[in-house]
């Protein structure tokens, strides 16, 4: 299981004069957050926000605002796109990259991989699983926090689930269990 958050660079913000955020923190709170940490262009771009574990964010900024990609209490669920607070948190989120600038857009992630604007100090804050901290930890000098996604009308942070299994009907259990037990 891993649960996504907001991880943050306690040296960016630091160097900015920003407050390290904080549980409770609103919408309005970290987009001013992120407005204030993000500075340059082109390839020295500094970001105040990243989006490196897929899509999950965007995920958490639709439940943070009261609104659900499937409708759960339908006998078949079907999808909520149309729903208004749906489309005004993906709006939103989007507006984060194009009308705000605080997150690259898709062109500037054009064979950019986002870890590494982590990495190379170019992203104050990004999302990332709580099993990554560890490690993110170890290679950013600065220090790097967590925090919880901001909050609108409800708190949401985004669990997901991952497993392997071997079939009980595999020819070659050995072997199955070797690949899983691979190093990462």
């Amino acid at each position: 299981m891993s649960e996504t958050l907001i991880f943050y660079s306690k040296g960016l913000f630091d160097q900015g004069g920003v407050p390290h955020p904080r549980a409770g923190w609103t919408w309005q709170q970290f987009l001013d957050t992120a407005v204030r940490l993000t500075a340059g262009e082109g390839s020295d771009k500094q970001y105040g926000f990243v989006e490196t574990w897929g899509r999950q964010g965007a995920i958490a900024f639709i439940q943070g605002h009261g609104g659900d990609l499937l409708d759960r209490g339908a006998v078949d669920p079907v999808p909520t796109l149309d729903d208004p607070l749906v489309a005004e948190a993906v709006q939103w989120y989007v507006n984060l990259a194009l009308k705000y600038g605080v997150a690259p857009t898709p062109d500037e992630m054009e064979g950019v991989i986002a870890h590494d604007l982590v990495l190379d100090g170019r992203a104050a804050m990004w999302t990332d699983i709580l099993a990554n901290w560890a490690t993110m930890s170890k290679r950013i000098e600065s220090g790097v926090g967590i925090a919880p996604f901001p909050e609108d009308r409800a708190a949401a942070n985004p669990v997901s689930l991952s497993g392997y299994f071997v079939s009980a009907a595999t020819a070659h259990p050995q072997a199955c269990w070797l690949w899983l037990s691979l190093p990462t």
